[in-house]
C-alpha cells in the first residue's frame, strides 16, 4: 500500500495572489471611504453655517442691524462643525457690520479637513455662498 501525502497549507503563488488581491482592494476602498468621509463632514458645516445665517437674519429682525450694539459682541450659536467631537471647522465672523456680515468656517489646524480642496467656506447676508484656498470651484464645493 503507498501512503498518498495530502498539502496540509498554501502555495507561496496561492499566499502572494491572495496579498496582491487584498492590496488591489484596500488601495480602492481607502480613499473611496476617505472621500466619502470628507463629503459628509462638508455637508454638516455647510449646514451649520446654514443654521448661522437663520440666525444672523433673526437678530437683524430684532434689531434692524446684524451688529446688535457696537459694543456687544454677535454669538454664533454653531462655533464648530461638529456640534460634538472632534473639531474639524472653527466657524465665525468674518466681517460685520450694521447691514453686511460674512460667516467663515475654517478647516481646524491637524483636523482631517486641514489642507481639503474646499478650503475654507464663506457665506454672505446675500447668501452668496464662496470658498476661499480652494482647489475646487466654488460652486462645486457648495452643492457636494
Amino acid at each position: 500500500m503507498r501512503n498518498i501525502k495530502v498539502a496540509d497549507g498554501f502555495t507561496l503563488i496561492e499566499l502572494m495572489v491572495t496579498v496582491a488581491i487584498l492590496a488591489i482592494i484596500v488601495a480602492v476602498a481607502v480613499p473611496n471611504y476617505t472621500e466619502s468621509v470628507k463629503r459628509s463632514r462638508r455637508v454638516e458645516v455647510r449646514n451649520l453655517l446654514l443654521e448661522n445665517v437663520h440666525f444672523m437674519e433673526r437678530v437683524f429682525t430684532e434689531n434692524n442691524r446684524y451688529n446688535t450694539n457696537l459694543g456687544v459682541a454677535t454669538v454664533l450659536p454653531n462655533l464648530t462643525s461638529p456640534r460634538q467631537g472632534t473639531t474639524q471647522y472653527n466657524i465665525s465672523i468674518r466681517a460685520m457690520d450694521a447691514t453686511s456680515y460674512t460667516l467663515q468656517a475654517v478647516p481646524a489646524s491637524g483636523s482631517g479637513m486641514a489642507g481639503d480642496k474646499c478650503g475654507t467656506y464663506l457665506i454672505n447676508q446675500t447668501n452668496q455662498q464662496l470658498n476661499d484656498g480652494n482647489t475646487e470651484t466654488s460652486a462645486v464645493c457648495w452643492s457636494r
